[in-house]
């Protein structure tokens, strides 16, 4: 009984294929030969010379300020201890017994 239903489960899926293969060729039978249907607008004015600035010139900001205006670096930076010293460490810490 097993084998009749992995049988028909298969002859179903052969149909199945066979009925999307069929709609795919029917379907590119009735386009006929490939033309390229989409049309790019011109664009006259792409390359001219223009300004970009639009207020004359004047540029204003408003609520941003530098980062040196309220920031200062350190005068030493902080110690950094390297990477293999933490791996040395904890290699040594995870020897030991805990008591």
């Amino acid at each position: 009984m097993k084998h009749i239903n992995g049988l028909i489960f298969v002859l179903a899926m052969i149909v199945a294929v066979a009925i999307g293969a069929h709609c795919q060729t029917a379907q590119a039978g009735q386009q006929g030969t490939y033309t390229n249907s989409v049309t790019f607008p011109e664009h006259t004015q792409h390359a001219d010379v223009k300004s970009l600035q639009t207020d004359g010139g004047v540029t204003v900001a408003s609520g941003t300020l530098p980062l040196s205006d309220f920031y200062t670096t350190p005068a030493e930076p902080a110690y950094e201890q390297p990477l293999g010293d933490v791996a040395r460490k904890y290699r040594t810490t995870k020897e030991k017994p805990c008591k």
